[in-house]
């Protein structure tokens, strides 16, 4: 599928997807500025280290209190890692202009991405779970040509509903990390889907029940 999204953590490491803008990268963006092309279409995100780390922590903290939002979006652990090691001149850019090109509704997508997301945050800090569930839902949907998560508030439904987990841990993958990674060769088995059931999404096994 085309109409890649790319998330550049630093010059040497890149995280992309085609077809999805993997929902766990927005939670980097709450102090990001735009990017447009020239002409004015929207581009992207650009971000630095420490606003990128500290707008993690924030959405860490909020999801954490949620059990069962915490055993998607735990895997932002890793992604918090990986941006503190990033040079403090450096840049941090999400670009998602190839599948904000594809249509108008893709692009209306993108272009709200950052804020919807911070919307669901906003959410359950008040306390309003089924609302924040259905904002998840639908914004997951929104950035994705295939399907969105379907965030019904039970695992074992998740994994039903995605089709088993083998199906389910690839569609995790693709939606809310990202399938391919090109960096240094010692982190390339960090961004694979085995590792990530492994060390995170392990309730795709069919152990847990939540």
């Amino acid at each position: 599928m085309p109409y890649p999204a790319y998330l550049r953590i630093d010059e040497y490491s890149t995280l992309w997807q085609n077809g999805c803008v993997p929902i766990a990268w927005l939670a980097m963006l709450r102090d990001a500025g735009s990017m447009d092309q020239p002409g004015g279409a929207f581009f992207g995100w650009e971000t630095t280290p420490w606003e990128a780390t500290d707008s993690i922590d924030r959405t860490i903290n909020v999801l954490q209190k949620d059990e069962y939002l915490w055993s998607y979006f735990n895997i932002l652990s890793l992604l918090l890692d990986e941006v503190q090691q990033v040079p403090t001149e450096e840049t941090i850019t999400i670009d998602v202009s190839e599948f904000a090109g594809r249509d108008p509704a893709s692009a209306a997508a993108a272009l709200s991405a950052a804020d919807d997301f911070r919307a669901v945050l906003r959410l359950l800090h008040r306390g309003e779970r089924p609302e924040a569930l259905t904002a998840l839902r639908e914004l997951s949907a929104r950035l994705n040509l295939d399907r969105g998560l379907p965030f019904t508030g039970s695992l074992a439904q998740d994994i039903a509903d995605l089709g088993g987990p083998d199906a389910a841990l690839q569609e995790l993958t693709w939606s809310l990390m990202g399938e391919i990674y090109e960096g240094p060769p010692e982190r390339v088995e960090w961004y694979t889907p085995e590792h990530y059931q492994l060390n995170f999404w392990h309730w795709l096994a069919g152990s847990e029940t939540m």
